[in-house]
């Protein structure tokens, strides 16, 4: 049987995003170019981070690739997109998002979610 002492490993084990595979100037290079940024991780709110990531997305004129790490989470995504909608118009124009105050889309979600016709 092994300790919890063997088990540890000074080998790091996955990245905090996914431009940390590619560490230094490449890392910063692949941050600017990234639509949705990894910041947005940090969100706890399942229903704010659909809204902010779609905002993100729709926020990008020049958007050609997603790049997605499973695919039901477009899905997820393009469901969440229908009740939100009519806000998601609202907000694109409004320049970046505020750092970490997702409180504004709190709100947002919870009139979407009110609005969205129940099955």
């Amino acid at each position: 049987m092994q300790s919890q002492a063997d088990e540890s490993s000074s080998v790091p084990v996955g990245f905090e995003d996914d431009s940390s595979y590619l560490g230094g100037a490449k890392k910063r290079l692949v941050d600017t170019v990234m639509a949705v940024p990894s910041e947005l991780r940090h969100i706890g709110e399942i229903g704010v981070f659909r809204y902010v990531t779609l905002l993100c997305l729709l926020r990008q004129r020049d958007l050609r690739l997603i790049s997605i790490w499973h695919p039901s989470f477009i899905l997820l995504l393009l469901d969440a997109l229908p009740s939100c909608w009519d806000h998601l118009l609202e907000d694109i124009p409004h320049g970046p998002l505020p750092a970490f105050t997702p409180s504004k889309y709190s709100c947002r979600i919870k009139i979407a979610a009110d609005a969205a016709p129940r099955g």
